[in-house]
């Protein structure tokens, strides 16, 4: 069986908890009724409604996505319902084993991430259920929505109950340790307890994140020990296969030819200031490293201005040998690609048609369709404030001409959605009724991919690129013809397709874009 595919998006939004509605005066019998029948009569309502019957017709893993996916639409003006949703989810979500690959648990642990937003001390309660490596993230949301709502005692005792030496979060104690003063001494206990839980290689990013942070703040007597551990731990690992990492922000790049060094440019601006010896011992021999930190002192959080907001990072197998033809070829084309792709978008501030045209000569399919969809992008836009359409449609319409030439359907659904949508804003209906279309064909040959029963795509369906795509398509459709958009699905018969397409629909109607998403597939033929 082919090895797990997955791009993973994930994303993570803290919700501000509404405040205490203020005392109103009861509502006479009739004003209560008539309430009752103008919620009623909410199209948008109602559709939400009779798509969230539909839900126990899906598979137990679509079906978690769905009710998180609905207790979101609801939203906070409909709390009740939509924590009712997420706690049905947390249980569906109990009974599916876990994946290979995957700690048990993380499908529940993803549901507490959303539960946080609406009331974090419901989702505390749910974490001891998890393991400790399936509760660190969710532990992160909690501390998160608390801290946002002015419970940092809360957040501290949450902390303390639910972090386990096994699999610190660090990310969440970051986020305690930042609110408080430095002459607190919870300060020093927390990271020392964060510290004394550092035992394994698989810490050591979120341990130096916390080291990069904090270091500054909290007492020597406690940092000093767990910066030479962390460095020590770094320079010990086992490397069992050549790579390069690069980092990249808006403030510059860093490449370098090794792990370690990799890892070392986050922790040795603490090494440094806490012993200056050794880390000018360890840089000497380290010259790429060396120079790298001589532009950002303190790694990655001096390239993004805190943190790891705004990075890129690409990793790639090196070796000794030079890379074979086929990988020098590539490297050319994707430099090549960006470059004219650059070109492209400079001219698109001032000349929409030029900058078509430049973008054509791009010779990666991938990189010449995100362009032209951003040119597209602009030009509707920049159409929507103009008297003048006219360069919009022409724009519009050479980018549809390109689009169809583009033979990936993954790639084309998203680009026909992302088509459609800026035709719509720019006015253009029956080009983006045309986009909407292609973009439904799209999702089509995709899903006669996953469901083939010959080789099936045996990942859970809730990540089947068919699946995805269809609601990437339906959340344009929505954007463009509204509820109507559900006339498209009458054709489809698979219940989890279905619910999630409506659902998505609903977000494109209530402008609630997709903030993640997943695809995975695993065939036994390759591909």
């Amino acid at each position: 069986m082919a090895g797990w595919t997955v791009a993973l998006i994930c994303a993570f939004a803290a919700w501000a908890q509404e405040s205490p509605a203020a005392k109103t005066p009861a509502r006479t019998t009739a004003e209560t009724k008539k309430s009752e029948k103008d919620e009623a009569k909410n199209p948008t309502q109602e559709f939400l409604k009779s798509t969230v019957d539909l839900i126990p017709s899906a598979t137990p893993g679509v079906q978690v996505t769905a009710l998180t996916d609905a207790a979101e639409l609801y939203g906070k003006e409909h709390k009740k319902e939509a924590l009712a949703l997420l706690q049905q989810a947390f249980q569906t979500a109990g009974g599916i084993p876990a994946r290979p690959g995957r700690e048990a648990g993380s499908t529940q642990a993803m549901v507490l991430v959303s539960m946080a937003g609406y009331d974090p001390s419901a989702a505390a309660e749910l974490l001891g259920g998890l393991s400790p490596k399936a509760r660190a993230f969710p532990l992160f949301a909690v501390v998160s929505q608390l801290i946002e709502e002015k419970q940092l005692e809360k957040a501290i005792a949450t902390l303390e109950l639910h972090a386990m030496p096994e699999a610190y979060p660090y990310a969440a104690a970051n986020m305690v340790l930042n609110q408080l003063a430095e002459d607190d001494p919870r300060r020093a206990q927390i990271f020392g307890a964060a510290a004394s839980s550092f035992n394994s290689e698989a810490d050591i990013q979120g341990f130096s994140q916390l080291l990069q942070s904090q270091w500054r703040k909290t007492p020597r007597v406690v940092v000093d020990p767990a910066v030479h551990r962390a460095v020590s731990t770094v320079l010990k690992m086992k490397r069992p296969d050549p790579m390069s990492v690069s980092k990249r922000t808006e403030k510059g790049a860093v490449t370098f030819d090794n792990e370690t060094d990799a890892d070392l440019f986050e922790l040795m601006g603490a090494m440094q200031g806490v012993d200056p010896k050794g880390a000018r011992e360890i840089l000497d021999s380290r010259p790429t490293l060396k120079a790298a930190l001589e532009r950002f002192p303190d790694g990655s959080s001096s390239m993004s201005g805190g943190g790891q907001g705004g990075m890129t990072m690409m990793q790639t197998r090196s070796g000794d040998s030079t890379p074979s033809a086929n990988v020098q070829e590539e490297m050319r084309l994707n430099a090549v690609s960006d470059q004219i792709a650059a070109e492209a978008m400079k001219l698109a501030a001032d000349n929409a048609l030029e900058a078509v045209k430049k973008a054509k000569e791009i010779p990666l399919e991938k990189v010449k369709a995100s362009t032209l969809i951003q040119i597209a992008q602009a030009a509707a836009a920049k159409d929507a404030a103009s008297a003048d359409p006219a360069e919009a449609k022409s724009v519009l319409s050479q980018v549809e001409t390109e689009l169809k030439g583009m033979k990936d359907p993954m790639s084309g659904a998203q680009n026909w959605a992302q088509l459609a949508e800026a035709a719509g804003k720019a006015g253009e209906t029956e080009l983006a009724d045309r986009a909407i279309d292609r973009g439904i064909a799209d999702c089509e040959t995709l899903y006669k991919d996953d469901a083939n029963a010959d080789d099936p795509n045996l990942a859970p369906k809730e990540y089947w690129p068919s699946l995805q795509s269809w609601r990437r398509v339906m959340v344009a459709a929505a954007a463009v013809r509204g509820l109507d958009a559900e006339t498209l699905l009458t054709k489809v018969t698979d219940p989890d397709l279905l619910v999630m397409a409506r659902l998505a629909v609903l977000r494109g109607v209530m402008k609630k874009p997709i903030r993640g998403v997943n695809y995975a597939s695993s065939h036994r033929r390759e591909r």
